[in-house]
Protein backbone atom coordinates (compact mmCIF):
# COMPACT_ATOMS: atom_id res chain seq x y z
CA UNK A 1 0.00 0.00 0.00
CA UNK A 2 1.56 3.29 -1.10
CA UNK A 3 0.96 6.60 0.61
CA UNK A 4 1.05 9.64 -1.71
CA UNK A 5 2.22 12.78 0.11
CA UNK A 6 -1.27 14.25 0.52
CA UNK A 7 -2.47 10.99 2.12
CA UNK A 8 0.47 10.52 4.46
CA UNK A 9 -1.23 10.01 7.84
CA UNK A 10 1.84 11.23 9.71
CA UNK A 11 3.82 14.42 9.84
CA UNK A 12 7.09 12.85 8.78
CA UNK A 13 8.49 9.57 7.49
CA UNK A 14 11.51 7.79 8.92
CA UNK A 15 13.14 5.07 6.84
CA UNK A 16 14.77 2.28 8.85
CA UNK A 17 16.88 0.03 6.62
CA UNK A 18 18.75 -3.18 7.22
CA UNK A 19 22.08 -3.40 5.42
CA UNK A 20 24.82 -5.98 5.07
CA UNK A 21 27.52 -5.84 2.43
CA UNK A 22 25.21 -4.69 -0.39
CA UNK A 23 24.57 -0.99 0.24
CA UNK A 24 22.65 -0.57 -3.04
CA UNK A 25 19.49 -1.92 -1.36
CA UNK A 26 19.31 1.33 0.62
CA UNK A 27 19.80 3.72 -2.30
CA UNK A 28 17.36 1.68 -4.40
CA UNK A 29 14.76 1.89 -1.63
CA UNK A 30 15.19 5.65 -1.32
CA UNK A 31 14.87 6.03 -5.10
CA UNK A 32 11.71 3.86 -5.16
CA UNK A 33 10.09 5.80 -2.30
CA UNK A 34 10.82 9.06 -4.12
CA UNK A 35 8.94 7.68 -7.14
CA UNK A 36 5.93 7.43 -4.79
CA UNK A 37 6.47 11.03 -3.78
CA UNK A 38 7.85 10.04 -0.37
CA UNK A 39 11.10 11.63 0.81
CA UNK A 40 11.92 10.37 4.32
CA UNK A 41 13.04 13.13 6.63
CA UNK A 42 15.45 10.77 8.35
CA UNK A 43 17.17 7.50 7.44
CA UNK A 44 18.47 5.06 10.05
CA UNK A 45 20.73 2.22 8.95
CA UNK A 46 20.86 -0.95 11.09
CA UNK A 47 23.97 -2.98 10.39
CA UNK A 48 27.22 -4.53 11.67
CA UNK A 49 30.72 -3.07 11.82
CA UNK A 50 31.73 -4.44 8.37
CA UNK A 51 28.37 -3.33 6.95
CA UNK A 52 28.85 0.20 8.26
CA UNK A 53 32.38 0.44 6.88
CA UNK A 54 31.22 -0.85 3.52
CA UNK A 55 28.34 1.62 3.33
CA UNK A 56 30.42 4.64 4.34
CA UNK A 57 33.12 3.80 1.80
CA UNK A 58 30.88 2.96 -1.15
CA UNK A 59 28.02 5.42 -0.64
CA UNK A 60 29.17 8.42 1.40
CA UNK A 61 32.89 8.69 0.61
CA UNK A 62 32.35 7.88 -3.08
CA UNK A 63 29.83 10.70 -3.53
CA UNK A 64 26.98 8.33 -4.47
CA UNK A 65 24.68 9.70 -1.76
CA UNK A 66 25.15 13.35 -2.71
CA UNK A 67 24.57 12.46 -6.36
CA UNK A 68 21.38 10.58 -5.51
CA UNK A 69 19.98 13.52 -3.55
CA UNK A 70 20.69 15.86 -6.46
CA UNK A 71 19.19 13.40 -8.93
CA UNK A 72 16.01 13.14 -6.87
CA UNK A 73 15.73 16.86 -6.21
CA UNK A 74 15.10 16.07 -2.54
CA UNK A 75 13.13 18.81 -0.76
CA UNK A 76 14.94 20.76 1.92
CA UNK A 77 14.90 19.01 5.29
CA UNK A 78 14.53 15.51 3.83
CA UNK A 79 16.88 12.54 3.35
CA UNK A 80 18.93 13.56 6.39
CA UNK A 81 21.58 10.87 6.46
CA UNK A 82 25.31 10.71 7.07
CA UNK A 83 28.19 8.72 8.62
CA UNK A 84 27.21 9.31 12.25
CA UNK A 85 26.11 7.02 15.08
CA UNK A 86 22.71 8.67 14.99
CA UNK A 87 22.18 7.58 11.39
CA UNK A 88 24.13 4.30 11.37
CA UNK A 89 23.17 2.02 14.26
CA UNK A 90 25.66 -0.80 14.69
CA UNK A 91 24.17 -3.78 16.50
CA UNK A 92 26.04 -4.86 19.67
CA UNK A 93 27.46 -8.37 19.90
CA UNK A 94 26.09 -11.00 22.27
CA UNK A 95 28.07 -9.58 25.20
CA UNK A 96 26.68 -6.09 24.69
CA UNK A 97 30.19 -4.70 25.11
CA UNK A 98 31.34 -4.53 21.47
CA UNK A 99 29.89 -3.87 18.03
CA UNK A 100 28.80 -7.00 16.18
CA UNK A 101 30.89 -8.26 13.28
CA UNK A 102 28.11 -10.51 12.02
CA UNK A 103 24.58 -11.59 12.91
CA UNK A 104 25.15 -15.33 13.01
CA UNK A 105 24.13 -17.48 15.94
CA UNK A 106 21.31 -17.50 18.46
CA UNK A 107 22.85 -15.18 21.07
CA UNK A 108 23.73 -12.31 18.73
CA UNK A 109 20.42 -12.75 16.90
CA UNK A 110 18.61 -12.21 20.20
CA UNK A 111 20.72 -9.10 20.82
CA UNK A 112 19.84 -7.89 17.33
CA UNK A 113 16.15 -8.39 18.11
CA UNK A 114 16.48 -6.42 21.35
CA UNK A 115 18.24 -3.58 19.51
CA UNK A 116 15.64 -3.35 16.75
CA UNK A 117 12.79 -3.52 19.26
CA UNK A 118 14.33 -0.70 21.32
CA UNK A 119 14.79 1.44 18.22
CA UNK A 120 11.25 0.85 16.99
CA UNK A 121 9.75 1.44 20.41
CA UNK A 122 11.08 4.98 20.46
CA UNK A 123 10.04 5.71 16.88
CA UNK A 124 6.52 4.27 17.09
CA UNK A 125 5.71 6.10 20.32
CA UNK A 126 6.01 9.33 18.32
CA UNK A 127 2.58 9.92 16.81
CA UNK A 128 4.01 12.54 14.44
CA UNK A 129 6.02 10.08 12.39
CA UNK A 130 5.50 7.03 10.20
CA UNK A 131 8.07 4.23 10.02
CA UNK A 132 8.98 2.56 6.74
CA UNK A 133 11.18 -0.47 7.46
CA UNK A 134 13.22 -1.84 4.56
CA UNK A 135 14.20 -5.49 5.12
CA UNK A 136 16.07 -6.01 1.83
CA UNK A 137 19.60 -5.90 3.28
CA UNK A 138 21.61 -8.08 5.64
CA UNK A 139 21.22 -11.74 6.48
CA UNK A 140 17.85 -13.45 6.11
CA UNK A 141 17.81 -13.90 9.89
CA UNK A 142 17.91 -10.13 10.27
CA UNK A 143 14.97 -9.67 7.90
CA UNK A 144 12.92 -12.34 9.66
CA UNK A 145 13.52 -10.82 13.10
CA UNK A 146 12.86 -7.29 11.82
CA UNK A 147 9.43 -8.29 10.50
CA UNK A 148 8.60 -9.84 13.86
CA UNK A 149 9.66 -6.64 15.62
CA UNK A 150 7.38 -4.63 13.36
CA UNK A 151 4.56 -7.08 14.05
CA UNK A 152 5.00 -6.40 17.75
CA UNK A 153 5.12 -2.61 17.54
CA UNK A 154 3.94 -1.25 14.19
CA UNK A 155 0.84 0.90 13.90
CA UNK A 156 -1.57 0.92 10.97
CA UNK A 157 0.34 3.67 9.16
CA UNK A 158 3.76 1.93 9.37
CA UNK A 159 5.14 -0.16 6.49
CA UNK A 160 7.53 -3.05 5.85
CA UNK A 161 9.05 -2.98 2.36
CA UNK A 162 11.40 -5.02 0.19
CA UNK A 163 13.13 -3.72 -2.94
CA UNK A 164 14.05 -5.61 -6.13
CA UNK A 165 15.88 -4.59 -9.29
CA UNK A 166 15.85 -6.40 -12.63
CA UNK A 167 18.92 -8.24 -14.04
CA UNK A 168 21.69 -7.51 -14.73
CA UNK A 169 21.54 -4.54 -12.37
CA UNK A 170 21.28 -6.87 -9.39
CA UNK A 171 24.65 -8.45 -10.25
CA UNK A 172 27.36 -7.66 -7.64
CA UNK A 173 30.05 -7.78 -10.33
CA UNK A 174 28.87 -4.75 -12.36
CA UNK A 175 31.48 -2.07 -13.02
CA UNK A 176 30.75 0.51 -11.80
CA UNK A 177 28.36 -0.83 -9.17
CA UNK A 178 24.67 -0.03 -9.61
CA UNK A 179 22.96 2.10 -6.95
CA UNK A 180 19.94 3.70 -8.70
CA UNK A 181 18.72 4.33 -12.27
CA UNK A 182 20.80 6.86 -14.18
CA UNK A 183 22.55 7.25 -17.53
CA UNK A 184 25.67 5.52 -16.14
CA UNK A 185 26.88 2.64 -18.31
CA UNK A 186 27.62 -0.59 -16.42
CA UNK A 187 29.78 -3.47 -17.63
CA UNK A 188 28.98 -7.07 -16.65
CA UNK A 189 31.75 -9.63 -15.90
CA UNK A 190 31.04 -11.03 -19.39
CA UNK A 191 31.79 -7.65 -20.98
CA UNK A 192 28.21 -6.62 -21.80
CA UNK A 193 27.34 -2.93 -21.46
CA UNK A 194 24.01 -1.83 -19.99
CA UNK A 195 22.75 1.70 -19.40
CA UNK A 196 21.53 2.30 -15.86
CA UNK A 197 18.42 4.10 -17.09
CA UNK A 198 17.08 0.71 -18.23
CA UNK A 199 16.91 -0.51 -14.65
CA UNK A 200 13.49 -1.21 -13.15
CA UNK A 201 13.23 -0.92 -9.39
CA UNK A 202 10.19 -2.43 -7.68
CA UNK A 203 9.25 -1.69 -4.09
CA UNK A 204 7.04 -4.36 -2.52
CA UNK A 205 4.99 -3.83 0.62
CA UNK A 206 5.30 -6.92 2.83
CA UNK A 207 2.02 -7.80 4.59
CA UNK A 208 2.42 -8.51 8.30
CA UNK A 209 0.25 -8.91 11.39
CA UNK A 210 0.14 -5.95 13.78
CA UNK A 211 0.03 -7.00 17.45
CA UNK A 212 0.71 -3.66 19.14
CA UNK A 213 -2.79 -3.43 20.63
CA UNK A 214 -2.35 -6.91 22.10
CA UNK A 215 0.28 -5.63 24.54
CA UNK A 216 -1.55 -2.42 25.31
CA UNK A 217 -4.69 -4.38 26.17
CA UNK A 218 -3.19 -7.41 27.89
CA UNK A 219 -0.03 -6.06 29.51
CA UNK A 220 -0.58 -2.29 29.67
CA UNK A 221 2.91 -1.78 28.24
CA UNK A 222 4.87 -2.18 25.05
CA UNK A 223 7.33 -5.04 24.53
CA UNK A 224 10.68 -5.26 26.33
CA UNK A 225 13.22 -7.94 25.43
CA UNK A 226 12.64 -9.53 22.04
CA UNK A 227 12.67 -13.21 23.06
CA UNK A 228 10.51 -12.60 26.15
CA UNK A 229 8.06 -10.57 24.08
CA UNK A 230 7.67 -13.26 21.45
CA UNK A 231 7.00 -15.82 24.18
CA UNK A 232 4.41 -13.55 25.79
CA UNK A 233 2.68 -12.94 22.46
CA UNK A 234 2.56 -16.66 21.73
CA UNK A 235 0.96 -17.37 25.08
CA UNK A 236 -1.84 -14.95 24.31
CA UNK A 237 -2.28 -15.82 20.64
CA UNK A 238 -2.13 -19.57 21.21
CA UNK A 239 -4.51 -19.35 24.12
CA UNK A 240 -2.23 -20.92 26.74
CA UNK A 241 -4.09 -21.59 29.97
CA UNK A 242 -2.69 -19.74 33.00
CA UNK A 243 -1.41 -21.90 35.88
CA UNK A 244 -3.74 -22.59 38.80
CA UNK A 245 -2.41 -20.67 41.82
CA UNK A 246 -3.72 -21.28 45.35
CA UNK A 247 -2.34 -19.58 48.49
CA UNK A 248 -2.58 -21.00 52.02
CA UNK A 249 -1.58 -18.06 54.27
CA UNK A 250 -1.83 -20.02 57.53
CA UNK A 251 1.01 -22.31 56.41
CA UNK A 252 2.73 -19.85 54.01
CA UNK A 253 2.23 -22.34 51.17
CA UNK A 254 1.93 -21.47 47.49
CA UNK A 255 0.42 -24.25 45.36
CA UNK A 256 0.85 -24.04 41.59
CA UNK A 257 -0.90 -26.68 39.48
CA UNK A 258 -0.97 -28.92 42.55
CA UNK A 259 2.71 -28.57 43.41
CA UNK A 260 3.54 -26.81 46.68
CA UNK A 261 6.28 -24.54 47.98
CA UNK A 262 6.59 -23.06 51.47
CA UNK A 263 8.00 -19.56 51.58
CA UNK A 264 9.61 -17.51 54.37
CA UNK A 265 7.30 -14.99 56.02
CA UNK A 266 8.37 -11.87 54.16
CA UNK A 267 8.50 -13.58 50.76
CA UNK A 268 5.06 -15.11 51.23
CA UNK A 269 3.60 -11.74 52.24
CA UNK A 270 5.13 -10.10 49.17
CA UNK A 271 3.77 -12.75 46.83
CA UNK A 272 0.41 -12.70 48.59
CA UNK A 273 0.18 -8.96 48.01
CA UNK A 274 0.92 -9.37 44.29
CA UNK A 275 -1.58 -12.23 44.02
CA UNK A 276 -4.25 -10.10 45.70
CA UNK A 277 -3.62 -7.36 43.15
CA UNK A 278 -3.94 -9.87 40.31
CA UNK A 279 -7.16 -11.27 41.78
CA UNK A 280 -8.63 -7.78 42.18
CA UNK A 281 -7.58 -6.83 38.61
CA UNK A 282 -5.32 -4.02 39.78
CA UNK A 283 -2.50 -2.77 37.49
CA UNK A 284 1.10 -3.87 38.05
CA UNK A 285 3.26 -1.92 40.47
CA UNK A 286 5.90 0.23 38.82
CA UNK A 287 9.20 0.95 40.57
CA UNK A 288 10.72 -0.33 43.81
CA UNK A 289 9.49 2.66 45.84
CA UNK A 290 5.86 1.99 44.92
CA UNK A 291 6.39 -1.74 45.45
CA UNK A 292 7.74 -1.09 48.94
CA UNK A 293 4.84 1.22 49.72
CA UNK A 294 2.27 -1.28 48.50
CA UNK A 295 3.96 -4.01 50.55
CA UNK A 296 3.89 -1.93 53.74
CA UNK A 297 0.23 -1.04 53.20
CA UNK A 298 -0.71 -4.67 52.62
CA UNK A 299 1.24 -6.02 55.63
CA UNK A 300 -0.21 -3.30 57.86
CA UNK A 301 -3.75 -4.26 56.85
CA UNK A 302 -3.36 -7.84 58.13
CA UNK A 303 -4.11 -9.10 61.62
CA UNK A 304 -2.78 -12.09 63.53
CA UNK A 305 -5.84 -14.07 62.54
CA UNK A 306 -5.02 -13.45 58.88
CA UNK A 307 -1.34 -14.25 59.14
CA UNK A 308 0.04 -15.83 62.33
CA UNK A 309 3.27 -14.39 63.67
CA UNK A 310 3.08 -11.06 61.86
CA UNK A 311 4.99 -8.25 63.55
CA UNK A 312 4.19 -4.76 62.36
CA UNK A 313 7.63 -3.43 63.33
CA UNK A 314 9.12 -5.66 60.63
CA UNK A 315 7.51 -3.56 57.89
CA UNK A 316 8.46 0.08 58.18
CA UNK A 317 8.44 2.45 55.22
CA UNK A 318 12.04 3.54 55.70
CA UNK A 319 13.37 -0.02 55.57
CA UNK A 320 11.70 -1.09 52.38
CA UNK A 321 14.12 0.32 49.76
CA UNK A 322 16.94 -2.24 49.90
CA UNK A 323 14.88 -4.96 51.55
CA UNK A 324 12.22 -5.00 48.88
CA UNK A 325 14.80 -5.25 46.10
CA UNK A 326 16.38 -8.30 47.72
CA UNK A 327 12.99 -9.84 48.51
CA UNK A 328 11.58 -9.57 45.00
CA UNK A 329 14.79 -11.02 43.55
CA UNK A 330 14.80 -13.92 46.03
CA UNK A 331 11.09 -14.59 45.44
CA UNK A 332 11.59 -14.78 41.69
CA UNK A 333 14.60 -17.09 42.11
CA UNK A 334 12.74 -19.47 44.43
CA UNK A 335 9.76 -19.79 42.10
CA UNK A 336 12.04 -20.54 39.16
CA UNK A 337 14.00 -23.08 41.18
CA UNK A 338 10.94 -24.90 42.53
CA UNK A 339 8.95 -24.91 39.28
CA UNK A 340 11.68 -25.14 36.58
CA UNK A 341 9.62 -26.91 33.91
CA UNK A 342 6.21 -25.49 34.82
CA UNK A 343 4.22 -24.48 31.72
CA UNK A 344 3.42 -20.79 31.94
CA UNK A 345 6.03 -20.11 34.62
CA UNK A 346 6.50 -16.57 33.32
CA UNK A 347 2.81 -15.90 34.01
CA UNK A 348 3.22 -16.40 37.77
CA UNK A 349 6.54 -14.58 38.04
CA UNK A 350 6.44 -11.55 40.37
CA UNK A 351 8.50 -9.54 37.84
CA UNK A 352 6.77 -8.66 34.55
CA UNK A 353 9.53 -6.45 33.15
CA UNK A 354 12.34 -4.29 34.46
CA UNK A 355 10.79 -2.15 37.19
CA UNK A 356 7.30 -3.64 36.67
CA UNK A 357 5.96 -6.03 39.31
CA UNK A 358 2.87 -8.23 39.18
CA UNK A 359 1.50 -11.49 37.83
CA UNK A 360 0.17 -11.98 34.32
CA UNK A 361 -3.33 -10.41 34.20
CA UNK A 362 -4.88 -13.73 33.18
CA UNK A 363 -3.78 -15.45 36.39
CA UNK A 364 -6.56 -15.44 39.02
CA UNK A 365 -5.07 -16.67 42.32
CA UNK A 366 -7.28 -18.25 44.98
CA UNK A 367 -6.91 -18.24 48.77
CA UNK A 368 -7.73 -21.12 51.09
CA UNK A 369 -7.33 -21.15 54.89
CA UNK A 370 -5.54 -24.49 55.21
CA UNK A 371 -4.01 -27.12 53.01
CA UNK A 372 -6.60 -29.85 52.38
Amino acid sequence: MAYPPDENPAGQTILVALCGMSPAVVTETVWALAREGIYPERIILVTTTPGAECFVSRVFDSGVWDALRRNLGAPEGTLIFGPSRECIRIVPDETGEHDALDIAGRAVSATFGDSVLTLLRGLTENEDCRVVFSIAGGRKTMSAIAVQCMSLLAREKDRVVHVLVNPPFDHPGLVPAFYYPSATRHRTPEGEIHSGDRAVITLHDVPFIRCRTLFQAEYERLPGRFSDTVAAANRVLLGSSPPDVVLHPQQRIVRVNGREITLPKRLFLLYWMLCRRARDRLPPVRGLNDLGGAFVDFASSLGHDDFPGIEYDDYSEKEEGEKIRKDISELRTRLRREFPAMPGLEMISPVRDKGVYGLDPRVVPKEEPTVP
